[in-house]
């Protein structure tokens, strides 16, 4: 039974992630722009989105919108105490995503006006079912447009600065040397050797009272690297000094 239960329990869980996704909605309503979930909202709900600003492209650093998203939820999360009961909340929740909307009693959703950089304003609203009303949480975002360009670019430039590494360490890898690795590879398998009978004399290669047969593989020296070029692996270490 307790391994049902458990079983049911995941099942639930991983349902909600679902729906979670499935019915998040962004709409704008009387200034202010909006994503609202009957269930929960999660990173993959702000992903790609461009919710509370264009995200700088980058494949090492998280997506804008989620980083922000992460910290309103945590903010709120660690100071429940700074919420304030607010009736009027819903209503508007209601009213933003229409009268005929299935799941608007409930839920969570962050609100703030279309301008963000120049207002800073974030509503967090999150409905408490024991007070059967939502807590707000308001942020203030204190950044100019100015400084968010300034992030922009320097994320650009560290997105260049490690794509320059990254080619830096290939060319050196797979350009320095002349010999192909296989070659290489080639060059290091052991030897056989095999007697039919009587004795060796490694020393002088003679053998002695049967017939002797030594075979080996033959080293592949002149076989040429196709990457080789000492041009780039200069050009590499000029970009990536030691």
């Amino acid at each position: 039974m307790k391994k049902k239960i458990a079983i049911f329990v995941i099942v639930v869980l991983a349902l909600s992630q679902v729906f979670a996704i499935s019915l998040a909605k962004i709409t704008t309503y009387n200034g202010l722009k909006m994503i609202y979930s009957s269930m929960a909202l999660i990173e993959s709900d702000f992903e790609g989105t461009n919710f509370f600003m264009k995200n700088a492209e980058s494949s090492y650093y998280k997506d804008l919108n989620v980083s922000l998203f992460n910290w309103i939820k945590s903010s709120a999360a660690d100071n429940p105490d700074k919420g304030i009961i607010d009736p009027e909340a819903g209503e508007f929740i209601r009213q933003a995503l229409g009268k005929n909307e299935k799941w608007n009693k409930k839920g969570v959703a962050i609100m703030y006006p279309n301008n963000l950089f120049e207002d800073g304003l974030i509503l967090y609203a999150v409905y408490n079912s024991k007070q059967k009303e939502f807590v707000v949480y308001a942020y203030n975002l204190d950044i100019t447009k100015k400084d968010y360009d300034v992030y922009c670019e320097n994320i650009r430039y560290y997105e260049k600065c490690m794509k320059n590494i990254e080619w830096c360490n290939w060319v050196l890898e797979n350009c320095s040397n002349p010999i192909s690795e296989e070659a290489v590879a080639y060059n290091n398998r052991p030897r056989a050797t095999m007697n039919l009978g009587g004795s060796y004399n490694p020393s002088s290669g003679v053998g002695y009272g049967g017939y002797e047969t030594y075979g080996y593989e033959r080293p592949k020296v002149s076989e040429r690297n196709p990457n080789y070029d000492p041009d780039k692996v200069a050009e590499a270490k000029r970009i990536l000094p030691a």
